[in-house]
């Protein structure tokens, strides 16, 4: 028996920017009554791609991104990426949950200077992510520490006063999680961006939060 583009695709994915994962993409996105425009990038779980509307199409086995994506439709994340919908595929040779989410598009760092990409590369591996984060503690003597242990470390520093502008959008970040109860979170130069129109700081992946519940959702079937 020929096998379906599910069963190929299911096969394919790990780590997969192929061709054929873009055909799928653009049969999902007809599904849903959205333009395919382009593959963006693969992650561990899926891809993301361009659609029209100025959103992303997320295709994702994680479901603790789908369920907590599907719990913030709605809901006023001002440094959170805006989801709008979430969807669970239906084929019968998947033998793995998967998740179509969509969400808002945005300018990630890629476009911006290495130096700062760096910065939140350095802070997310030597800040204390549970005070910054889970307790909101933003202590001065704690940033103080932070800010003295990175320019004695970095090779390329960031200048003083853009270290300040740059942990303070951390800072809205952090309260905006704990606001909507996402912890842990995976705040590094990959998982952030910004708007098309702002200024604002915006975590755009929250694959990594546990505190989220099963729920029944909107279904593709193919």
């Amino acid at each position: 028996m020929e096998k379906s583009h599910c069963f190929e695709y299911w096969q394919t994915q790990q780590h997969t920017s192929s061709r054929y994962t873009m055909e799928f993409a653009r049969k999902i996105a007809k599904k849903i009554n959205r333009d395919f425009i382009n593959y963006i990038d693969t992650g561990s779980y899926g891809s993301a791609y361009r659609i029209d509307g100025y959103k992303v199409m997320k295709i994702t086995t994680d479901e603790r991104e789908a369920f907590t994506a599907n719990r913030l439709i709605g809901k006023d994340t001002n440094n959170i990426v805006e989801h709008y919908e979430v969807y669970q595929l239906e084929c019968s040779d998947i033998e793995k949950p998967t998740y179509v989410i969509i969400m808002e598009f945005l300018i990630t760092l890629d476009e911006y200077s290495k130096n700062i990409r760096d910065f939140f590369d350095y802070f997310s591996a030597n800040y204390n992510f549970e005070d910054f984060f889970k307790y909101n503690d933003f202590s001065t003597q704690s940033i103080k520490y932070f800010k003295n242990k990175y320019f004695k470390e970095c090779d390329n520093c960031i200048l003083d006063n853009q270290v300040d502008e740059n942990v303070e959008k951390l800072k809205k970040i952090a309260i905006d999680t704990k606001r909507h109860n996402i912890y842990p979170v995976d705040v590094h130069s990959g998982n952030l961006g910004f708007r098309i129109v702002g200024a604002d700081l915006i975590y755009f992946d929250v694959g990594v939060n546990d505190n989220f519940s099963k729920v029944d959702l909107k279904k593709i079937v193919l």
